[in-house]
């Protein structure tokens, strides 16, 4: 009998994670040293302003979590503000340390070029106007960069458990990774994105010998390695494919079975699909 195992809300991965990840997309962290040097450019006097809350190293949390940071940190400054300088310059502080604080990822310097804005504006009601359309540019970059991290995460982890056979594909917000051993069992993940959240989901295809417990028990003792916190809980599957990029391959390898390997177990397996395949059909029906 096979499973499922699930992780409906990724809270963070891990910084090393989303640089393998998103490396050449031009991606920056809003925070800590690379912030300040934004800053500088258009206003050295804020840079310094800016206190060293940030680490580069620092892992990169869900859209909730960085909105949570963000709010706390500009409350704070502009609850403690009893300098002389203007309500502007106040404002302009408040929401870089907010971003400082959350530790957004900018891809490909859309939500930089919105923080340039904010930077730039000469009165509060413009300034106000920038912080609002900058915010929803962050967190859609972050969205997009957490689930780059999670694909990131499933691949690597499935290589270090010797499923070594790897394919990524993507559709939109959903992105599936299918990989195989040379036993010819698969690991089939899915990592989408709703509102605010990515989840993943993994099944376990083409096992025979009742060791896809065990084999879950390695994906996300890995998974964990690179940094993915977020609580997995399993279900069985009762034989029948859950995910639907695991059906597929079920319905391609009775297809093709040549790429199976050769020899009884072979046979074995085969036949098994075809008993999956059978099952999906009727259930679609």
């Amino acid at each position: 009998m096979s499973e499922v195992t699930s992780r409906p809300r990724v809270r963070q991965v891990s910084a090393a994670t989303l640089a393998a990840s998103v490396r050449g997309a031009g991606v920056v962290r809003l925070s800590g040293a690379a912030l300040r040097q934004l800053v500088a450019r258009v206003d050295p006097i804020l840079a310094q302003q800016l206190q060293r809350t940030s680490s580069p190293a620092s892992p990169i949390v869900a859209v909730t979590a960085a909105r949570r940071a963000q709010l706390a940190a500009e409350r704070a400054v502009l609850a403690s503000s009893v300098s002389p300088q203007s309500p502007l310059q106040t404002f302009k502080l408040s929401v870089l340390a907010g971003l400082d604080a959350a530790g957004y990822v900018d891809v490909h310097g859309a939500a930089s070029r919105s923080l340039r804005a904010l930077l730039e504006a000469p009165t509060l009601r413009e300034a106000v106007e920038a912080r609002r359309q900058l915010v929803p540019a962050l967190e859609a970059s972050q969205l997009q960069a957490l689930s780059a991290a999670v694909v990131q995460a499933c691949v690597e982890s499935c290589r270090q458990i010797a499923f070594d056979q790897i394919a990524v594909d993507t559709a939109g917000t959903l992105t599936r990774v299918t990989a195989l051993d040379r036993a010819g069992r698969a690991l089939v993940s899915e990592v989408s994105v709703a509102g605010h959240d990515v989840r993943v989901e993994t099944e376990v295809v083409g096992v025979l010998d009742g060791s896809c417990h065990h084999i879950l028990d390695q994906f996300d003792a890995a998974m964990a390695a690179h940094g993915v916190d977020a609580v997995p809980s399993r279900r069985p599957t009762g034989g029948t494919c859950q995910l639907a990029a695991a059906r597929r391959l079920a319905e391609r390898l009775d297809k093709v079975p040549s790429v199976r390997t050769s020899g009884p177990d072979a046979v074995h397996r085969r036949r098994r699909l075809n008993a999956t395949a059978r099952r999906t059909a009727k259930l679609r029906e």
